[in-house]
């Protein structure tokens, strides 16, 4: 797994190798254990952080993940939020074009309601829904600039 992560790493005989412009040299691990950290900004080569009281840590640029298979059927503009959002939180956002409570966004998009309710606290933080409370249910509805991202009209309330 090791040799698949960059072609920088070697793994050979316990032994990890790295070999790159800014750091080159062998990581011994001597039975402890490697922390592995994908990172976005890391775009050259892995560099390793190696303090001999802690355990080591290799960080290494993190690829960009393909679509998800939903997110590649969608066409356009749809796979732009989705990617944008994620595909749960683009799905909720669709969703709540219509307004509805936290039970029915669960419902609707297939998430627990804890899930939608996160999911829902996120979009309106962001400003892209509204939620109101109507006695012991919560109504979440799309503000202008939530339908805007999605191309339609608010619903009324």
């Amino acid at each position: 797994m090791l040799n698949s992560l960059h072609p920088a790493l070697t793994w050979r005989d316990q032994v990890l190798e790295v070999a790159g412009d800014h750091v080159t040299g062998e990581l011994e691990l001597d039975g402890r254990g490697l922390r592995l950290v994908p990172a976005y900004f890391c775009r050259q080569a892995p560099t390793l952080l190696a303090d001999p009281g802690l355990p080591p840590v290799l960080v290494y640029p993190a690829e960009a993940r393909p679509p998800a298979p939903a997110a590649a059927a969608t066409p356009g503009a749809e796979a732009a939020l989705a990617d944008l959002l994620g595909a749960t939180r683009a799905s909720a956002l669709r969703v709540l074009a219509d307004g509805c409570t936290t039970t029915e966004l669960g419902r609707r998009v297939g998430i627990t309601i804890s899930a939608a309710s996160y999911h829902a606290s996120i979009l309106r933080s962001s400003g892209l829904v509204t939620s109101e409370r109507n006695g012991t249910a919560v109504i979440h509805r799309l503000t202008v600039l939530g339908a805007d991202l999605l191309g339609r009209r608010p619903a009324h309330s």
